[in-house]
C-alpha cells in the first residue's frame, strides 16, 4: 500500500497539462530605407549601403522567416526559427553557409526543452545569449536595426549552448546558460589542440520578473551577468591568456495601461581593473544607456520612441577583437560617445487582428553620421490558425 501510494504520488507529481498546440508562422516583412547623409564624410557610407542593398530600392531588413513552435509531448517543447531570404545582397550571398557559424543567421533559434511541473526547466539548442536588456528580448524581425545600439548590431547573439532555468510564481525566472562565445569563428571547429571547437565560450547568469500578461498595468526587470571568452590559451603561444568579456546588465520596463517606458543599460569590460581605471577620465569605459517610450492607441496604433547613449574608450571597443594591440585591447575603432534613437509608429488595419503591421520609423547614429527613413509592412501569416476558421 505505502509502494502505491508513493507511486501515485511520483505519478501526480510529473503530471503535465495538455500539450500547447504547434503554430506555425510565415513571417514576411518589406520595407525600403532611403538614408541622407549628415556630412560629406558619411556621403560614401551611404552610398555604399545603397548600392549593397540593389539597384533599385533600398530593402533594409526586408525578409522572410519561418517559425515553428509546439509541444512535442507534454512538457516537451521545441522553437524553430529560420531567416530564409534577406534584402541585401550580402545576405543572400552568405544564406546557405554553414547554418552553425556565429555570423550566419539563416537559423536563429532552433531549441529543444523540457520543463518539469514545478517549473524546472532544461534547455539546449541555438537561441539567444542571455543578456538582461530588452533590446535583446523580441526576435529580430521586430526590431529596427538603426534604432538599436552597436551592441544590438555588432554582438553574434545567437549561440549553441545549454540552458537550465526555474520558473516560480509564474512571473520570476532565474537561470545558468553554457555557450559559444560570440567571438567564435565556428562554435566547432577543428583548432591546433583540438579536433572538436576552438574552446571559446559563453557562461551567464541571470534573473528575470515580467509582470503576468493579463494586468495591463506592472513592474518587469532583468539582470545578467555574461561572461564571453573572446581569447582561449594556447600552449604553443607564448604570454597567451584566457581573455573574457564581463558584461552585466540590467533592463526595466514599466506598464501604464497603453503607455509604457523602458531602460536598458550594460557595461563591458576585460576586467574591473580595466573599467575602472584611475588613469581614465571617464568612469564608464564602454558600455550602453538606452531610454524607450510608447503608447498604444487601442489596438490599431502605437507610437514609440527611443534614445541611446554609447561610450566606448580610448582605441578600441570590446564588441570586436579583429585587431589587438600589445595590452590585448581591440584597435578597430576610434574613441567615440555614441548615441543613436529616432522615433516610430506601428498601424494594424486588419480589424480584430494584428497580423499585419504597417511601420513607419525615423532614426540615426553619429556612428554612421546619418539618418535613415524606413517605411515597410510586416505580415505574420498562420496557416494553422487560417484552416481552423474554416
Amino acid at each position: 500500500m505505502c509502494a502505491a501510494l508513493l507511486l501515485g504520488g511520483f505519478v501526480q507529481l510529473f503530471a503535465q497539462e495538455e500539450p500547447e498546440p504547434v503554430t506555425i508562422e510565415l513571417i514576411t516583412r518589406f520595407e525600403m530605407e532611403p538614408q541622407v547623409a549628415l556630412s560629406k564624410a558619411s556621403q560614401e557610407a551611404v552610398r555604399a549601403h545603397n548600392n549593397m542593398n540593389g539597384d533599385n530600392g533600398f530593402y533594409s531588413n526586408s525578409s522572410v522567416y519561418t517559425h515553428f513552435e509546439g509541444d512535442i509531448i507534454p512538457g516537451l517543447h521545441f522553437n524553430l526559427v529560420n531567416h530564409w531570404l534577406t534584402g541585401t545582397r550580402q545576405g543572400i550571398k552568405d544564406l546557405y553557409g554553414n547554418a552553425w557559424t556565429s555570423d550566419n543567421n539563416w537559423c536563429d533559434y532552433a531549441t529543444l526543452s523540457y520543463e518539469f511541473p514545478f517549473g524546472l526547466m532544461f534547455t539546449l539548442g541555438k537561441e539567444c545569449l542571455a543578456v538582461a536588456t530588452y533590446e535583446y528580448d523580441p526576435y529580430d524581425y521586430d526590431c529596427h536595426y538603426m534604432l538599436c545600439s552597436g551592441m544590438w548590431n555588432n554582438l553574434n547573439a545567437y549561440q549553441l549552448g545549454a540552458k537550465a532555468s526555474w520558473r516560480f510564481h509564474d512571473s520570476w525566472e532565474a537561470g545558468f546558460q553554457f555557450s559559444s562565445s560570440p567571438f567564435n569563428a565556428k562554435p566547432f571547429a577543428e583548432s591546433p589542440d583540438s579536433k572538436f571547437f576552438d574552446g571559446l565560450f559563453s557562461y551567464s547568469v541571470y534573473g528575470f520578473f515580467d509582470k503576468p500578461e493579463e494586468e495591463d498595468n506592472g513592474f518587469s526587470f532583468r539582470v545578467a551577468l555574461n561572461a564571453m571568452q573572446f581569447e582561449r590559451f594556447r600552449k604553443d603561444v607564448p604570454d597567451s591568456r584566457n581573455g573574457f568579456l564581463w558584461m552585466p546588465s540590467l533592463g526595466l520596463r514599466y506598464d501604464i495601461n497603453d503607455f509604457w517606458v523602458g531602460l536598458d543599460a550594460a557595461a563591458r569590460f576585460a576586467s574591473a581593473s580595466s573599467y575602472f581605471a584611475p588613469s581614465d577620465p571617464s568612469p564608464i569605459r564602454e558600455g550602453n544607456v538606452i531610454l524607450n517610450l510608447g503608447y498604444a492607441f487601442e489596438d490599431d496604433f502605437e507610437i514609440f520612441a527611443r534614445a541611446g547613449w554609447e561610450p566606448t574608450h580610448g582605441s578600441y571597443t570590446y564588441l570586436n577583437y579583429a585587431e589587438l594591440d600589445e595590452d590585448g585591447y581591440a584597435v578597430s575603432y576610434p574613441k567615440n560617445t555614441g548615441f543613436c534613437g529616432g522615433v516610430g509608429a506601428y498601424w494594424f488595419p486588419l480589424r480584430d487582428s494584428q497580423d499585419l503591421r504597417v511601420h513607419a520609423v525615423i532614426g540615426g547614429s553619429n556612428y554612421g553620421d546619418n539618418l535613415a527613413f524606413n517605411f515597410g509592412v510586416t505580415y505574420f501569416f498562420r496557416p494553422l490558425q487560417l484552416f481552423a476558421r474554416k
